[in-house]
């Protein structure tokens, strides 16, 4: 259910991203195609804004999956830790 509505929510910002930069005026795309002629390069821009946005995204991402892989590591070592310790040390109350 989760992935469907992620799936759904990134559609949505895909189509909405279109619509505002008028990727669906058919004369707009047909002037970016039309490179002997009046070109216009002002899609150009808009699919390098994506490109720039869709990197600093994955770059996020990867950060995050590494901090928490990192901090995963940790919690699991100072566990292991803490194990030894209480096996190996003696017990500082005798009853």
């Amino acid at each position: 259910m989760a992935r469907t509505l992620v799936a759904f929510l990134s559609g949505l910002l895909f189509g909405l991203g279109l619509v505002v930069s008028r990727m669906i005026d058919p004369a707009k795309v047909l002037a970016f195609l039309d490179l002997a002629g009046r070109w216009d390069a002002s899609l150009a821009f808009v699919m390098a804004g994506a490109v720039l946005f869709a990197g600093a995204v994955g770059w996020a991402a990867a950060c995050i999956t590494l901090l928490m892989r990192y901090l995963t590591y940790r919690i699991n070592t100072i566990a292991k830790m803490r194990q030894q310790i209480s096996k190996n040390s003696p017990s500082i109350y005798v009853a």
